[in-house]
């Protein structure tokens, strides 16, 4: 008991946040749920024909989670970002971007 005490001394100042912001999560669940998809098909990754590829595949579906995590549709917001990259800065075109849900 003394040491579960301790622990709770320790790591006190750790714990605060989670009380007084309740959209902190105490779990990693979705992170967790948001690798999934990657751990289940990390087979397509070997034969993307280079390591250069696989971190462009990788990037892909990190955007696609993204966009899902932040309730868009990944098709139509891929497409705005491709069809807008060159003319709208980053800050915009990211899936958290405060406007982009109305723009897509």
């Amino acid at each position: 008991m003394e040491n579960a005490l301790n622990y709770t001394k320790k790591v006190r100042n750790d714990l605060l946040p989670y009380l007084d912001e309740p959209y902190l999560e105490l779990t990693n669940n979705l992170a967790e749920r948001c690798v999934k998809p990657f751990v289940i098909n990390r087979k397509v990754f070997h034969p993307s024909g280079s390591e250069i590829g696989a971190i462009y595949t990788v990037k892909l579906f990190s955007l696609i989670r993204t966009a899902i995590s932040n309730g868009l549709d990944p098709y139509r917001y891929l497409k705005y970002v491709l069809t807008n990259i060159k003319t709208k800065p980053i800050d915009e075109l990211l899936p958290y971007s405060k406007d982009i849900g109305k723009l897509i």
